[in-house]
This record gives structure tokens, sequence and C-alpha cells, in this order.
């Protein structure tokens, strides 16, 4: 049997689509070291991180003129996002610490978002026996 050295062998692709091209965006660490410190941006949701010590939350935003940043996500953090809509856009402020018997303290975060808050965290929360008018 003679073959054909022109002859693609490639399996067929036509069953698959591309979403994601396997590079790696960059992303900006978040730290804010003093009370008062603050950014705006985007709240992008957040994302578990797996670790030998057990999984931590990491908190995403697109931030203008910096691009898509992180900050680790305390239970403060956490707690402030909640009821925040994925691609609100909100400020985050650092106000303080609070002793939990830790090492460190834990940081304090007041989470504000852009807007009014209903308009914001309308349709995200489930509630059990409640029911939404729409």
């Amino acid at each position: 049997m003679a073959t054909d050295k022109n002859t693609d062998t490639t399996p067929q692709n036509d069953e698959w689509t591309v979403v994601s091209e396997a590079l790696s965006e960059p992303e900006t660490k978040i730290v804010m070291d003093d009370d008062g410190d603050e950014f705006t941006g985007l709240y992008l949701g957040m994302r578990e991180i797996p670790s030998p010590s057990g999984a931590y939350q990491q908190a995403r935003f697109d931030v203008p003129e910096v691009g898509i940043c992180f900050m680790n996500a305390n239970w403060s953090l956490r707690q402030g996002l909640t009821k925040v809509r994925v691609r609100s856009e909100v400020r985050i402020r650092r106000t303080g610490t609070q002793d939990t018997g830790q090492e460190s303290p834990m940081v304090i975060y007041e989470v504000a978002v852009k807007g009014t808050p209903a308009a914001s965290a309308r349709g995200g929360v489930f509630v059990p026996g409640k029911t939404r008018n729409t």
C-alpha cells in the first residue's frame, strides 16, 4: 500500500473549541499596610487557592490603570463582599485591626458599592423562605 507523504494525519479538530490559550496574565497583589489605605475597582469574584496548610480565598478586582489585582481575603473582607454582585464597582478601605487571639490581629475592611446597595446585591443571593418579585 502506498502512502502520500503530503496527507495530513492529525485528528480532526471539529469537536473542540479553544477557549483558553494556556496563557497566564500577571496579577498584582493588593497590600494595605496602614489604616485608611483604600482602592477602587471592579469586583470580579472570589477564587479558592489550594495550599498544604489549607485552602484560602482571594478576592479579585479589575483596578483602573493597574489591571487585574487580588487580595488574600480574610473573614472581614469576605463578609464585606458577600452581598456585592460580581462586576460591581467597589471601594475597599482598611479601617483598623481586631485582636482575635491569633499571632497577628485581623485587618478590618470597609466595603462600599457604587450606586444603591439594592441594585448591586440584587439577584445573587438565595434566601430560603423568601420570594422575590421581578
